[in-house]
């Protein structure tokens, strides 16, 4: 495994102390919900992060996405990971300017409205 960047460089969602890695194998992740994510991630060609650590998830993921030229990321750990199972990580894009996703396959927009 590779190291990465401090927690911080994710911003939210990291409160526990968490090593983080670039590059590793899926086998470095013992979480079977969570390896298939980051394989689904990785075959939609999303940048994946590995963060492990002695907080309340053992395990968790940061899922790059592109928007706008810049990076969003996602954390998914195996508290939320039923959630992101069922969406299919490769169908869905950040909208530029706004708190939405688009789905491409379905050619729908989800965002919050206040």
């Amino acid at each position: 495994m590779v190291p990465g960047p401090s927690r911080y460089s994710y911003g939210g969602g990291f409160h526990d102390d968490y090593d983080f890695y670039h590059q590793f194998d899926l086998d470095d992740i013992e979480d079977d919900a969570l390896r298939e994510l980051a394989r689904q991630a990785r075959d939609a060609g999303r940048a994946v992060t590995l963060a492990l650590g002695g907080g309340r998830y053992r395990s968790a993921l940061v899922v790059s996405f592109s928007a706008c030229g810049n990076t969003r990321n996602v954390k998914i750990d195996s508290g939320n990971s039923s959630t992101f199972s069922a969406i299919g990580l490769a169908d869905y894009e950040f909208v530029c300017g706004y708190h939405a996703i688009w789905n491409r396959r379905s050619g729908t927009v989800e965002a919050q409205v206040r």
